[in-house]
């Protein structure tokens, strides 16, 4: 017999499904949907499966009330199957229409038809999905399931790589997405989240070498983890290993051509700050010969991001966005009527166009914050050297484009990069409403509520935290973010957004550690102080 708990979760989740379907349907868009599911056949709980699928956030404290904490360990609900279908609606993207975006996870559901149950693949998604539950809803019984199978999952996971065959295999690379993806989900480990499992992430796309770049798929899973890799090696200006700059090549096709040019470009960006970084911890830094080697740096970083503009005439159509005054609306969330607030707010076609641009912004401004530290420790004026040599740089607006030499440009004063800085964080935070879900893509008011866009609040995650450790932010402005990661963390299940909120970054600490600072330990922005 079912427990009075779980028939109150299911005539909840019922009453909600027709109102939940409007809806989705009214906000999808023509080249994206939100309703991927997988197409086995299952036992009866398959149909409350797909109700729940279709619910976000319908497993949580506020709809299912307190007596959910009396659901039984065993009971004739198959929770993983429902729990992965829920997983699906608020984590996939799927493309309808080839050459505009590569979607997020949409290979998932196709890939997890191809696994055994007990797979470690499956053991991974089991552990995101079951987190996810446990977090909106509280049940400690969830997270102890959640736990249990992220175990397993490394076990399994290590058995994998000791197969070199099992270990080229893309359900093991994916596997170790939904490990680091758990551990955002569920805040585990919150210390350093874009460091964990970079080692790993990098011995295996070395292990799969060209021939993961034969098949769609292939190139989706390399664009999913080269962007994690780019967010470690942007934060600490480390130099990435010679082998990404030629994979990164492989995307050169039509239906990634825009993804190669911004991975492309931030591939420079990050060579660029390495190379910054390099010389401002050397500790005869002020000697004429690395003041002069600082000089051309900072030249090429400006350069770079004249080249900005580049990438950004190249974008299509599908990338463009409308800009709307605030004032337009009324909020109901208290932080949105704050003195942090941001004014204009922007409309964009789906969340993961957001994300893209949140993502260019994020590489802008950590360019710009390497051009601000070289200005803060240049001793020659940048104007009277302006004759120094720059290594050529180029970004083509399209493969056939002609080649535009650029020669050493002005350099920008402390206060124009500051301004420039703090244009860009308050550019990331003009689309927090849009990828919380507050807002639609019609730029109307959205009647989901506080469930938001569980995909959205976790893909702004990382822009977010970038232009919110801006030192030029008000102090107003830097308690709108705390308040915004609070949002994600209670409402949409992402730990980790909580650990965001109490770090350094946003409670005044240093941004970054340079020869003689005495607190090094802050140096890792997602560390507990």
């Amino acid at each position: 017999m079912r427990s009075t708990a779980e028939r109150k979760v299911q005539t909840r989740v019922r009453e909600r499904t027709n109102q939940r379907q409007a809806e989705e349907d009214s906000l999808s868009t023509p080249s994206i949907s939100r309703r991927p599911s997988l197409q086995k056949e299952r036992s009866s709980s398959t149909n409350t499966s797909a109700i729940i699928g279709r619910t976000s956030a319908s497993i949580s404290p506020d709809r299912a009330g307190p007596s959910l904490s009396g659901v039984p360990k065993a009971v004739d609900l198959d929770w993983k199957s429902l729990s992965l279908d829920h997983f699906f609606l608020d984590y996939v993207l799927r493309v309808r229409r080839i050459g505009s975006m590569p979607g997020h996870l949409d290979f998932l559901p196709e890939m997890c038809r191809e696994q055994p149950r007990n797979s470690c693949l499956m053991e991974g998604l089991y552990a995101v999905a079951l987190a996810r539950i446990a977090k909106q809803s509280s049940l400690t019984h969830f997270a102890m399931q959640a736990r249990r199978s992220y175990g397993r999952a490394l076990t399994l996971l290590n058995a994998a790589l000791r197969d070199t065959k099992q270990a080229k295999q893309d359900s093991t690379l994916t596997t170790v997405s939904m490990l680091s993806m758990y551990e955002i989900i569920s805040g585990d480990k919150p210390e350093s989240i874009w460091e964990s499992h970079h080692a790993g992430r990098i011995s295996l796309l070395q292990l799969r070498g060209l021939e993961q770049f034969q098949t769609p798929r292939g190139q989706s899973l390399f664009l999913a983890a080269c962007t994690s890799l780019q967010n470690y090696y942007l934060v600490w200006r480390e130099r990435p290993p010679p082998d990404i700059e030629r994979w990164i090549e492989q995307l050169h096709v039509d239906s990634f051509i825009h993804y190669y040019r911004s991975t492309q470009y931030t591939h420079k960006v990050i060579l660029a700050c390495a190379k910054a970084q390099e010389i401002l911890e050397d500790r005869n830094l002020n000697s004429s010969a690395l003041q002069e080697r600082l000089l051309q740096v900072t030249q090429e970083l400006v350069a770079l991001d004249q080249d900005y503009r580049g990438l950004i005439s190249s974008l299509s159509e599908d990338y463009t966005y409308d800009t709307v005054s605030a004032s337009k609306f009324s909020f109901r969330e208290p932080a949105e009527l704050s003195p942090g607030a941001p004014k204009d707010i922007h409309i964009y076609k789906d969340v993961y166009i957001a994300a893209a641009w949140n993502h260019k912004r994020r590489t802008r401004i950590c360019l710009l914050e390497t051009v601000l530290d070289c200005l803060n420790h240049l001793k020659i004026s940048p104007r009277a050297e302006t004759h120094l040599s720059v290594p050529e740089l180029h970004f083509p607006t399209s493969p056939d484009a002609p080649r535009i030499d650029f020669q050493p440009p002005d350099i920008p004063s402390s206060t124009t990069v500051r301004q420039m800085i703090l244009s860009l964080a308050e550019d990331v935070c003009a689309s927090v409403p849009f990828c919380l879900g507050d807002i639609d893509a019609d730029g109307r008011l959205s009647s989901r509520g506080s469930s938001g866009m569980a995909l959205g609040g976790f893909l702004i995650l990382f822009p977010l935290w970038i232009a919110g450790r801006a030192e030029m932010l008000e102090p107003e402005q830097k308690a709108w973010i705390k308040d915004r990661f609070q949002q994600i963390s209670k409402t949409m299940g992402i730990s980790q957004a909580q650990v965001i909120a109490t770090g350094p970054a946003l409670n005044g600490l240093p941004r970054t550690i340079l020869p003689g600072d005495e607190s090094a330990i802050l140096r890792s922005p997602f560390s507990q102080v």
